[in-house]
């Protein structure tokens, strides 16, 4: 679809087509949580157990240059009980630098750390890709910073990723 110069409307992220709507995240996705609130046993082989650490935006697969964790496949069997992330999800850094979103583009498995979110997205209403560009981008991140409370160490609550309004 081409849009004209008077399709577009002011926002706070900027200008968007007129047709666009602001949607709540909590209506986009199918479940928002985060990660094990326990600090798990770690090994030195079996499930990589991921931390904010490991989130690179646009990058393939997971940044393992400074943290690479493992957990045993009984305790990842444990976790995911709650929290199983999957190729196609989102996930978003909640503390640390707030609001660096990857997509999930792997197919092994893999358990998170309380410091990142899971985003389960309809994919029928908005596409992983879509999320990962726009929760990296600037305005977005700064409406995602100002949603943190805390005045030393903010954190991204659940609550507000929830409350968190996206244009579609």
């Amino acid at each position: 679809m081409f849009y004209r110069e008077n399709d577009f409307r002011e926002t706070p992220l900027g200008e968007i087509p007129k047709d666009w709507t602001f949607e709540k995240m909590g209506n986009i996705c199918v479940k928002i949580t985060d990660g094990t609130h326990k600090t798990p046993n770690y090994l030195n082989q079996g499930v990589p157990f991921i931390s904010t650490q490991n989130l690179t935006p646009f990058r393939k697969d997971f940044d393992f240059s400074s943290y690479h964790k493992y957990i045993s496949p009984k305790e990842h069997r444990e976790l995911i009980k709650r929290c199983n992330p999957k190729k196609g999800d989102i996930l978003i850094s909640k503390c640390g630098t707030i609001g660096r979103t990857k997509l999930v583009d792997v197919d092994y498995e893999f358990s998170i750390f309380v410091g990142v979110a899971l985003l389960k997205i309809k994919n029928e209403l908005v596409t992983g890709e879509y999320l990962e560009q726009l929760l990296n981008y600037e305005p977005l991140r700064t409406r995602i910073e100002i949603l943190s409370p805390g005045s030393t160490r903010k954190t991204l609550t659940i609550g507000a990723i929830d409350k968190l309004h996206i244009p579609l």
